[in-house]
């Protein structure tokens, strides 16, 4: 049993989250097109060539700014929670529930989905990566840079 446990509990957790996930998910309209994103659905603009410029960049505010962590902060910051919380999936999309649209700027791409899960991606990366300059609660715990416990 204490072998399972991690298996268990991590499935448990899993189904619970989803579950909240789905019931606090908010309601999108419809477009009359069906190519077309509703209008309640967003766009963030984020140039990532500015972001790659920024890590050579030896001011630490303007590798933050610049970095795809600080466009997204900018970009999202006046949004509400609900907003954050859609979950719309467009045709062609492959069934991915977005809440917002993704222009990479300088790079001619459309978003279906590829350019979406690429910023959230990167932005997770760079997060994690320089942890200490953006939030410093997210450092790794000692049991976690030991490989010991469980972390």
């Amino acid at each position: 049993m204490r072998r399972c446990r991690r298996l268990f509990f991590t499935s448990v957790k899993t189904d619970i989250l989803k579950s909240l996930v789905k019931a606090t998910t908010t309601p999108t309209s419809l477009s009359h097109d069906e190519y077309e994103l509703p209008r309640d659905i967003r766009t963030v603009r984020v140039n990532r060539l500015k972001a790659r410029k920024a890590l050579d960049d030896e001011n630490q505010v303007g590798k933050k700014e610049h970095s795809i962590f600080g466009q997204m902060q900018s970009e999202l910051r006046g949004w509400s929670g609900n907003t954050l919380r859609r979950g719309y999936v467009a045709r062609g999309h492959g069934g991915q529930p977005r809440a917002f649209k993704v222009k990479l700027i300088g790079e001619g791409v459309n978003d279906y989905s590829g350019p979406y899960r690429e910023v959230r991606l990167s932005y997770c990366v760079t997060l994690l990566s320089h942890m200490c300059i953006y939030i410093p609660t997210l450092i790794i715990s000692y049991s976690n840079s030991s490989l010991t416990g469980l972390y």
